[in-house]
């Protein structure tokens, strides 16, 4: 071991903690341990950005954009209401399982699961189904499908870029399907099976709306009241200790969310959210304040109460409520905060926000408009109430979406070209702006991709893969392929449930490359099932981001996903062995 190799192997070691206790962010701790290689020389300046100039980089980016455009082809909800109309649950569950895993073998997932979800919500409504009985399925869903092209997910995309980095032959497009087809039947038989386990959960507005009484606070403003003719700042009613005025009722005109140069006016109604004792203290401190009341949100404001939930890679995590000045910023105000299915409280402004927090926002007029295409955010709002594209330029967009990806298989076109031209198409045609290219381009998740790829460089460079290959896998000559290819997959898929399969096939890449080369065998289905590991993430919700999306709007709990997925991972890892040992060796 030499004394490059410990400092990284210390370094990963600092790099998968850190995320397991989300002690920093992913892309800080990337940021970190890269600087460290360099500053040791264990990585040159153009090792380290080497990975930003990855074709495979390019096509992640562009597919999380047009992705963007798919969002908006017109009457999705029409569209989906006559494929998934449903005569029982089950036939419903089915429909929609077989619906999102066909689509998500060529699209990104993320937005596709963004627009099912609020369309998810609405079949809730109806006795006969629960939406956390379908949540979870529409994930695995999603993920089974990924798992079938180099294009379904962008973990396979990244693994690709590896393998081109280290001079072999690229993966094709379909050298997935063997393995990723036959887990598509028997994950959809799974799920249809079994989705009867999962928990019965209300949704959390609904929870909310049930509830509110024990939430908002009603007071009213006297003709006499010594805050009359006062701004909100002025009077005092800005920055309260561990309460927040969220609207201001004013005969039939609701004002929200309130600025703090807002001049209260006699016989107002002021309404009050967070710790609602607090709001009794007022009556003390300003004459003319009636006695708080317990109260409902208006009708015509639960409508406006719009479920947003905190992204993997969302600059907000890690920062408290206050920090984010989430008011001025997106004109919504932050009604409360579910974490784990149960609502967090204390003081609003306190709260530190995690990935996969559920915000209840009561939503201004801008709100939407401000949100769109944000990476940070899930929004589940109605789809009727973003923008749409015409007919015609949907039919273009599917039509070149096919084309970009078939050109790309057919002929010797690379897919970032390919996908490159449909985007300028998009753009001429004014599908989409060039400010919502911005808006929906997810910088930290092409950092941790970037440094990702570099990390993989000092673990060779170092001799740290060398070394964990040989300690590791001392006995590897006495071992059948089968085995190592399943073990390969149970491996990286435990690591990548904890800390994402971007961050897990960073590390295990350049391991899987020597297990080769001491083996003497073909890299190329070690790799396969190092990617089928770290992309088939069904065990935790943190571990892939569809998961995420539905964890707290589906109210579920960590253990949810494990009951659920642990069988499915176990199948996913022997059928994989199987074939891949099978088809190669």
């Amino acid at each position: 071991m030499t004394w490059s190799g410990a400092i990284v192997l210390v370094a990963v070691a600092f790099l998968v903690i850190s995320m397991v206790k989300n002690w920093l962010n992913a892309t800080l701790s990337f940021s970190i341990t890269i600087c460290l290689f360099l500053i040791t020389g264990i990585l040159s300046p153009s090792e380290a950005l080497s990975g930003f100039a990855n074709e495979q980089l390019a096509i992640i980016v562009l597919l999380v954009i047009l992705g963007n455009v798919f969002k908006k082809l017109p009457s999705m909800g029409k569209v989906l209401s006559l494929m998934l109309r449903p005569n029982t649950s089950k036939q419903f569950l089915f429909k929609l399982v077989t619906l999102t895993s066909g689509f998500s073998s060529f699209l990104n997932n993320t937005p596709l699961v963004a627009i099912l979800l609020p369309f998810i919500q609405k079949w809730g409504s109806k006795k006969w189904l629960s939406v956390s009985k379908v949540l979870i399925p529409l994930s695995y869903a999603s993920i089974l499908g990924g798992c079938t092209t180099l294009v379904g997910t962008s973990t396979n995309l990244i693994v690709n870029g590896m393998v081109v980095e280290a001079g072999l032959e690229p993966l094709g497009m379909f050298d997935f399907t063997a393995v990723g087809f036959v887990m598509l039947v028997i994950g959809i038989s799974y799920l249809v099976i079994f989705s009867n386990r999962l928990p019965d959960n209300e949704t959390v507005t609904n929870q909310f709306v049930e509830n509110s009484r024990d939430f908002v606070i009603e007071m009213h403003v006297q003709p006499k009241s010594d805050v009359v003719g006062a701004s909100v700042e002025a009077a005092g009613l800005r920055n309260l200790d561990g309460v927040y005025l969220i609207e201001i009722i004013r005969k039939s005109q609701n004002i929200y969310p309130v600025g703090p140069k807002e001049v209260i006016r006699a016989n107002d109604v002021l309404l009050f959210a967070g710790n609602t004792e607090r709001v009794r203290d007022l009556t003390e401190e300003h004459k003319g304040l009636s006695l708080p009341e317990a109260c409902q949100l208006p009708e015509k404001d639960v409508d406006n109460i719009i479920e947003v939930v905190i992204s993997q890679n969302s600059r907000l995590a890690g920062k408290k409520i206050k920090a984010t000045n989430f008011r001025g910023k997106y004109d919504g105000v932050i009604l409360g905060v579910h974490r784990n299915g149960e609502r967090l409280r204390g003081k609003i402004g306190k709260i530190v926000l995690e990935p996969g927090d559920v915000l209840l926002v009561l939503a201004g007029k801008d709100f939407l408009k401000r949100m769109e295409n944000n990476p940070h955010f899930y929004i589940l709002s109605n789809q009727e109430e973003e923008k749409q594209i015409h007919s015609y330029k949907a039919v273009i967009f599917l039509l070149g979406l096919i084309t970009a990806i078939g050109t790309a298989v057919l002929y010797d076109i690379s897919l970032m070209v390919s996908l490159s031209v449909l985007l300028l198409l998009c753009m001429t045609l004014k599908m989409i702006k060039p400010s919502n290219i911005r808006n929906s381009i997810d910088f930290n998740l092409i950092l941790i991709i970037g440094l990702g790829l570099a990390l993989g460089k000092a673990m060779i460079n170092s001799g740290a893969a060398k070394f964990i290959t040989e300690k590791g896998f001392s006995m590897l000559q006495d071992i059948n392929p089968w085995t190592v290819l399943i073990a390969l997959f149970l491996i990286t898929n435990a690591l990548s449930s904890f800390i994402t399969g971007k961050a897990a096939v960073a590390i295990i890449f350049p391991i899987t490359l020597l297990i080769s080369s001491k083996l003497g065998v073909e890299a190329k289905p070690l790799i396969l099932a190092m990617t089928f590991g770290a992309a088939a993430n069904f065990m935790t919700p943190i571990g892939y981001q569809t998961n995420l999306m539905v964890y707290g709007p589906g109210g579920y709990r960590f253990t949810d996903f494990f009951k659920m997925g642990l069988p499915l991972t176990l199948i996913y890892a022997f059928v994989t062995a199987t074939i891949l040992n099978y088809t190669y060796y």
